[in-house]
């Protein structure tokens, strides 16, 4: 988690760098246009094509600017490794073994029993909550990675399954 959020700073940096820049490119220009001296020549990257694809970037950010979603990504898995498009999903090992119990039934929902069974198949168990704890976790994560995607649904009475329109199968 920390590595995850350092790159984000990292990255957020970045952009905040850019960002500034491009703003005083845009002022400049402005002041030079609003001069009369538009005959000057105007750097490519401020160019009407540009500064319009610049503001359609920039929509979703705007204050006044509908939230538009983009479409989620499938949820793939090579190998045993679970991706969001081409993310790989940051699991541990009991997560990863839980959204393999659903992932192998897609045409019917996996109940908790089942997948506590497949966990602890031993005496030592722990309280059978704990499979709601792990299919929360397994959630928040597909949601994180996916920008807002819900992949597992609940099928009351029945457990869980994924939602079959988001998975890419071999």
């Amino acid at each position: 988690m920390a590595d995850l959020l350092l790159t984000c700073e990292e990255r957020l940096v970045d952009t905040r760098q850019v960002l500034s820049e491009l703003l005083d490119a845009v002022r400049r220009t402005r002041g030079l246009t609003q001069d009369g001296a538009a005959s000057d020549p105007m750097p490519a990257l401020l160019a009407p094509e540009a500064l319009t694809q610049m503001l359609a970037a920039l929509e979703p950010w705007a204050s006044d600017a509908p939230r538009r979603r983009a479409p989620p990504r499938s949820l793939r898995r090579d190998e045993g490794i679970f991706y969001i498009g081409q993310r790989r999903l940051p699991l541990s090992d009991t997560e990863t073994r839980v959204l393999a119990e659903i992932w192998e039934a897609p045409s019917e929902p996996v109940s908790r029993d089942a997948i506590f069974a497949a966990l602890y198949p031993r005496e030592d168990k722990p309280g059978i909550g704990v499979i709601d704890v792990f299919v929360s976790n397994l959630r928040q994560k597909l949601k994180l990675a996916s920008d807002g995607g819900e992949y597992i649904v609940s099928i009351r009475g029945k457990g869980w399954a994924l939602q079959s329109d988001r998975c890419q199968r071999d």
